[in-house]
């Protein structure tokens, strides 16, 4: 048998919860119980509590100023502005999340039709790379 699916198939899946309990039984005791978040039920049953790892350093943020403009659905011309502003009431999401989507999905689209002339004798394709991001939870 390859693996364990082959040996529940051929024996029955009691043969192969008694060989992971010989295997288990087997094996080495851990020398330090690590916790996982969030705890599991049978973590550290040896009552051995491992230290919780310290906070990150994360740096400080070296963007400053003002936050961005709120774009609207109206912002967008006829059916695409109706559009968004339909999937934003629907989804339940802001405007900015839907419009920044529309946006790019514009763009691909036209990628490789248009180019932008930045200034003379500089062009680029029409491009727009777009992230968006909210809380945990939201969305």
């Amino acid at each position: 048998m390859s693996d364990f699916n082959d040996m529940a198939v051929a024996d029955g899946l009691e043969s192969v919860k008694v060989e992971l309990q010989q295997v288990i039984a087997e094996g080495p005791t851990p020398a330090r119980c690590e916790r996982v978040f969030p705890p599991l039920p049978d973590d550290c049953d040896d009552g051995h509590q491992a230290a919780p790892p310290p906070p990150p350093d994360w740096p400080m943020p070296t963007i400053t100023g003002s936050a961005p403009t709120d774009l609207q659905a109206d912002v967008l011309p006829g059916w695409l502005g109706e559009f968004t502003g339909a999937v934003c009431d629907s989804l339940q999401v802001p405007a900015t999340m839907c419009v920044g989507m529309a946006l790019s999905v514009l763009a691909a689209c036209v990628q490789r039709r248009y180019v932008v002339e930045v200034h003379d004798g500089y062009q680029e394709p029409t491009s727009l790379d777009t992230l968006t991001f909210a809380c945990s939870g939201s969305r």
